[in-house]
């Protein structure tokens, strides 16, 4: 089996944080394919179809940033079609509407469906990501996302990991949390 790693918008895999997530002495193999830009201008349901199917090989995914969320959506699709998906690592998630651009706030496709999902939209949802499967880290000054995210998945029975910094989770603290959850979803994904 394999563990996916998912990096951000255009972004090299090996940028931080992927940094760590690569260096990561995993005991099978990563894959870690470039998001390039011919990739993203791919209709969103295509990306959402191939990390699907990439996740069909995997025993577990770390996902930063627009990774993060591709892997939300993708895992959401394969909860609809009854199949668990993989333990996920998701670092600087933005849920549902964020500066995913840098410049404008931008709402995600299908954040509706996703929030439902992890408890924090409005109404109930017919399937739920489990609370032991789906852990985050999210840095204290991210501004690319809601200040509050932390704090509404912890809410919800989500274990995250609040770290001193911004959206790249630079620095040694982040570094050391990052390194710990890597090795606790090497060993989920060895079961």
């Amino acid at each position: 089996m394999e563990v996916l790693y998912l990096h951000g918008r255009g972004e090299d895999p090996r940028a931080v944080p992927g940094d760590r997530v690569i260096s990561y002495p995993w005991p099978m193999v990563l894959r870690a394919p470039p998001l390039t830009a011919d990739w993203l201008a791919q209709p969103f349901p295509q990306q959402v179809s191939i990390v699907d199917e990439w996740l069909s090989e995997c025993s577990g995914a770390v996902g930063f940033s627009w990774g993060a969320w591709l892997l939300l959506c993708a895992a959401l699709e394969r909860m609809d079609r009854g199949v668990e998906p993989p333990p996920l690592l998701l670092l600087s998630c933005v849920l549902g509407e964020g500066n995913y651009t840098g410049s404008e706030r931008w709402k995600a496709p299908r954040a509706k469906e996703v929030l439902d999902a992890l408890g924090l939209g409005s109404r109930p949802s017919p399937r739920e990501f489990s609370r032991d499967r789906v852990r985050f880290i999210q840095g204290d000054q991210d501004n690319t996302g809601s200040p509050e995210t932390a704090e509404q998945l912890q809410a919800a029975g989500f274990v995250v990991q609040a770290v001193h910094g911004g959206h790249g989770l630079r620095g040694r603290q982040a570094a050391q949390v990052i390194e710990r959850e890597l090795a606790q979803l090497s060993r989920r994904a060895m079961q």
